[in-house]
């Protein structure tokens, strides 16, 4: 299970897209076999795509952590 806190999902101001988001996400680093160095980082890309948002790093590190 993904920890994170709400800058992560919502970074758009729609929650409940960047909870959908972060579900697909994890589902794909799970088929992709993410190496867990960059999994943090795959997770957030996939999530908040192309929008250009500062992560705090508690998001980095709680994602990390969880897997």
């Amino acid at each position: 299970m993904p920890m994170y806190t709400d800058g992560l999902i919502e970074f758009n101001r729609n929650r409940f897209d960047g909870e959908a988001r972060l579900l697909t996400a994890d589902a794909e680093s799970l088929q992709l076999r993410c190496n867990a160095e960059y999994l943090a980082t795959f997770i957030a890309n996939r999530v908040q795509g192309n929008a250009h948002t500062s992560i705090d790093v508690a998001d980095f590190v709680a994602l990390a952590l969880s897997f």
